[in-house]
């Protein structure tokens, strides 16, 4: 099963961190094989249920989700900072946020 975007929109927000990229791919491995890890694709078949649900497929009745963390940047106040040459730059800080991913071999299409 392999996804395809729609519209020509990217279908996951995946921000190219490797450590969770193998944190997936090694859960996938402890449930599914090492044949099937090969598979994993974070950008065409491991996604959150709104993704699997936008693509028309729904979740499997009784299946987990493989949990992931990703890191959330935020401007609290909009406020910018001096840098060592005195540019303003903006404050961000990031706090983790849990994410709960479904593999393709979780779902179903509807």
């Amino acid at each position: 099963m392999l996804m395809t975007p729609q519209h020509g929109q990217p279908l996951a927000q995946w921000k190219g961190s490797t450590k969770t990229a193998a944190a997936v791919r090694d859960e996938i491995a402890r449930r599914w094989g090492e044949e099937e890890a090969k598979e994993y694709n974070p950008l065409q078949n491991c996604f959150p249920l709104p993704t699997w649900n936008t693509l028309g497929y729904r979740v499997k009745k009784g299946e987990k989700a493989i949990r992931s963390i990703t890191y959330v940047a935020v401007n609290p106040d909009g406020i910018g900072v001096k840098d060592q040459d005195g540019e303003e730059e903006q404050e961000v800080r990031r706090y983790p946020k849990p994410v709960y991913l479904f593999y393709k071999t979780q779902v179903e299409k509807r």
